[in-house]
C-alpha cells in the first residue's frame, strides 16, 4: 500500500513538471513570434530587405498584397531604379522578365500568351501586410515611374501606354499602396521613384481581370 502511494506520487510530480515545461515552451514561442511580428504576417525582417514589391488588381486597385527581397550590387545612385527587362514578343507564346541591374537578381518572370493566358512564375506568393489607417499624401509623377509593356522606362511624363490609362490610374494605385505599413518604411527610406508596371498575361484580346499593377521600391 505504501508503495502505491509512493509510486502515484512520483507519477503525479512527473506528469506535473512536465506541463510545466510544456507551458514555459509555449511562452517562449509566443514572446518570441511576438517579438518578430509587427502583425500578422509582416515581420521585422519584411522592412529590411532592398526591394519591396506590391500587387494591386488591375480592375479594382485592390491590394493583393506585398514581396520583399534582398538583391545584390545595389546601386544607390540615381532616382531610377536600374531595371533590366528580358521581353519576348507574344507571337503566340511570350514572357517578361525583370532584373534588377543583371539576371542573378530576377523582379518579375512571367508568361504571355496571344490567344490565351499566361502566368506569373514569380514572385510567385505575395502575403497581406498590414493597413494603417491613413495613407501617404499623392506626391505626383516626379516620384512615380512607369514602364511599358517591354518593360522599358517610359519618358517624359504621360502614362505610357493605353493600359494605364490617365492620371488617375496612379493615383488609385497610390491610394492602394501608400496606406500599407510595408510601403510606408520603404517609401520614407529611399529617395528613389517607384516603378509601375503592368502585367498582362493575355495580350491578343486582354483580360482585365487577369492582369495587375506591380510596384516597385528600393530603400
Amino acid at each position: 500500500m505504501k508503495m502505491n502511494f509512493i509510486q502515484t506520487s512520483w507519477v503525479k510530480a512527473l506528469v506535473l513538471s512536465a506541463a510545466v515545461v510544456l507551458m514555459l515552451a509555449a511562452c517562449s514561442k509566443k514572446s518570441s513570434d511576438t517579438e518578430s511580428s509587427i502583425q500578422g504576417n509582416l515581420r521585422e525582417s519584411d522592412l529590411k530587405k532592398d526591394i519591396l514589391i506590391c500587387k494591386v488588381d488591375y480592375q479594382t486597385f485592390r491590394y493583393e498584397g506585398f514581396y520583399a527581397l534582398n538583391v545584390s550590387e545595389k546601386q544607390d545612385s540615381g532616382s531610377e531604379i536600374p531595371i533590366v527587362a528580358e521581353y519576348k514578343e507574344p507571337g503566340d507564346f511570350g514572357s517578361i522578365k525583370l532584373y534588377y541591374r543583371t539576371n542573378d537578381n530576377l523582379l518579375l518572370d512571367g508568361t504571355i500568351v496571344w490567344n490565351g493566358c499566361g502566368a506569373l512564375a514569380f514572385p510567385d506568393s505575395f502575403r497581406a501586410g498590414q493597413q494603417m489607417k491613413e495613407g501617404l499624401p499623392y506626391p505626383g509623377q516626379e516620384r512615380i515611374d512607369c514602364l511599358d509593356e517591354k518593360g522599358k522606362y517610359v519618358a517624359g511624363k504621360e502614362p505610357p501606354y493605353a493600359i494605364i490609362a490617365d492620371e488617375n490610374d496612379l493615383q488609385h494605385i497610390w491610394q492602394s499602396v501608400s496606406v500599407q505599413k510595408e510601403f510606408q518604411h520603404y517609401y520614407g527610406n529611399t529617395t528613389k521613384k517607384m516603378a509601375v508596371y503592368v502585367y498582362a498575361p493575355a495580350v491578343g484580346v486582354m483580360k482585365p481581370e487577369k492582369a495587375s499593377y506591380l510596384i516597385y521600391i528600393e530603400q
